[in-house]
């Protein structure tokens, strides 16, 4: 089965960040709901995904945990995976997903402390990557 409730996720994921922003004091979970939304746009984007085997042999993936268990290694989060995959897949949102991910990365275990054009600029990204994957 697909990932059926991703664009669900993914708006509601989208829902927090902008209830978030408007508030104006939280721009670190701005950012972290920003992120997680772009997964989940990104997951109905790519699923179902049919990969060729060298061989010939075709496998389909109806969700990123099958996908991942498959082809990521043994000390590589999910996240990063789904960062190759989308540079290699889907380069157009590469930067943007990439961009995320840092910054998100960066809110929640380094430092939380960004300001508003950070929030802005999060939102924009997200709004570049739910484009593309809505298209």
């Amino acid at each position: 089965m697909p990932e059926s409730n991703s664009l669900d996720f993914a708006g509601h994921n989208e829902e927090a960040c902008d209830y978030l922003n408007n508030n104006g004091s939280f721009v670190d979970w701005v950012i972290t709901t920003a992120f997680y939304s772009a997964i989940h746009y990104i997951h109905h984007k790519i699923f179902p995904y049919t990969y060729i085997f060298p061989d010939g042999k075709k496998k389909e993936f109806n969700n990123f945990d099958s996908l991942s268990q498959q082809f990521k290694g043994a000390n590589q989060s999910k996240h990063f995976y789904l960062k190759n995959f989308v540079e290699t897949n889907h380069p157009k949102i590469a930067i943007d997903f990439q961009h995320l991910m840092d910054t998100c990365w960066t809110a929640r275990y380094n430092d939380y402390h960004f300001d508003a054009v950070a929030a802005k600029i999060a939102r924009m990204r997200l709004k570049n990557i739910k484009k593309y994957c809505l298209k």
